[in-house]
Parts: structure tokens; C-alpha cells; sequence
């Protein structure tokens, strides 16, 4: 799911639900409030499929991709994406 498909399926929730806490349901089982604490832009190494894997910072962008591109033998990139941030 794309960050504006996330946007368009939240903006059509009823006005009630908005103003509630989002809920999880984490062992399948009980429903919780939901343990998201933000949303956080990070810079990752992307592959075509759509997975990503964090950048190492102690390499330099070329580093990873070649490290990343090695280990899984696909093409990669480097992407801004969003990321949700939890309370643990």
C-alpha cells in the first residue's frame, strides 16, 4: 500500500472513528490500541519487488547498495520511504 492509498482509505472513515485510537490485534486473538507513535522519513536501499533494507550508516550509499545487491542478487536503489514509529 502506498502512503496516498493509507491517506485516501483513513480520509473516508467516518469522522467518529478519526477521533478514536487505532486499534491492533497483535496474537490474533484480543483487539489493543494500536502502538503507533508517529510517522518518520528514512532513507533505505529498495528493490524492485518492493522490499527495502535499512542503510548502514557506517557504509556510504555506493557501499550498500553493492553489499545489498550482492546478497540478494537484484538491483537496488536508494529511497526516501515512510516509516511508522511504535511505542514497545
Amino acid at each position: 500500500m502506498t502512503l496516498n492509498e493509507l491517506i485516501e482509505r483513513l480520509q473516508a472513515l467516518p469522522e467518529d472513528v478519526r477521533e478514536r485510537p487505532l486499534m491492533n490485534r497483535p496474537d490474533g486473538t484480543d483487539w489493543y490500541p494500536g502502538a503507533v507513535s508517529g510517522v518518520e522519513v528514512s532513507r533505505m536501499v529498495a528493490f524492485p519487488e518492493g522490499d527495502c533494507m535499512v542503510l548502514d550508516e557506517d557504509l556510504t550509499d555506493e557501499e550498500n547498495l553493492k553489499e545489498a545487491e550482492d546478497e540478494y542478487l537484484s538491483p537496488a536503489r536508494i529511497e526516501r520511504r515512510a516509516v511508522l514509529t511504535f511505542d514497545c
